[in-house]
């Protein structure tokens, strides 16, 4: 599949994203023209170019400040067939991912936040939670499912014992993984919230003011300073 973009200006960063909805391993390439001999340098492979520069096999690809010209892209995939996708189209995006209001389930074992993102879409390799009591020692596991049908990423925290606790959510998207330039997570990318929760002797769960400390702890355990 080979589709075709004209910028007629210097964009701030341009690319695309496939968001696979079958697990169907798809990639996309960033082409000057409609030569698929001619991918646009390194950022317009499928590969993280970004600040961790890992060579991360990711499913986007682009140009940080894309000059004027023609390009295209092509999607390839392992498979005969690629299945179901979903492809955005991204430019000028300096927004980071947006967190929805935080839902807790009717048994108080799970939350659940909407995650979602206008323009690259949402890096699940970004998505990372940490969970701190206030006053305990030990840190509670705290792993996000983000599902990219529904845009909703799934916090299992299980039975929690009363007390206040900071819940820190961080989210980024794609285009942080075209910032060949940047020297650290830019926020433009990258957003982090922290959430107070508070567990009664029910193991009811509230959202209340995080706590001071606990906040501390919870930011910098997802690198959020």
């Amino acid at each position: 599949m080979l589709y075709r973009f004209r910028l007629s200006r210097r964009a701030i960063n341009v690319g695309v994203t496939v968001e696979s909805l079958d697990g169907g391993g798809l990639r996309p390439f960033v082409l000057r023209g409609l030569d698929e001999n001619r991918v646009a340098g390194e950022s317009g492979l499928p590969i993280d170019v970004g600040p961790s520069l890992t060579d991360d096999p990711v499913p986007s690809a682009g140009l940080y400040g894309a000059p004027p010209g023609d390009y295209a892209v092509a999607i390839d995939s392992a498979k005969r067939r690629g299945g179901e996708f979903r492809l955005r189209f991204w430019v000028n995006d300096v927004t980071p991912p947006a967190l929805g209001r935080l839902l807790v389930s009717p048994d108080a074992r799970t939350l659940r936040v909407p995650v979602s993102d206008a323009g690259s879409g949402v890096d699940p390799r970004y998505l990372e939670c940490a969970l701190v009591q206030e006053g305990s020692p030990e840190d509670r596991a705290c792993r996000p499912d983000w599902d990219v049908r529904t845009g909703v990423a799934t916090i299992l925290v299980g039975r929690l014992p009363a007390g206040r606790y900071a819940l820190s959510l961080r989210t980024g998207d794609y285009a942080q993984s075209r910032d060949a330039l940047a020297i650290s997570i830019s926020p433009r990318h990258v957003r982090t919230r922290v959430i107070g929760l508070i567990v009664d002797a029910r193991g009811a769960i509230s959202v209340g003011a995080a706590p001071a400390s606990a906040a501390l702890d919870a930011r910098r355990q997802v690198g959020g300073g």
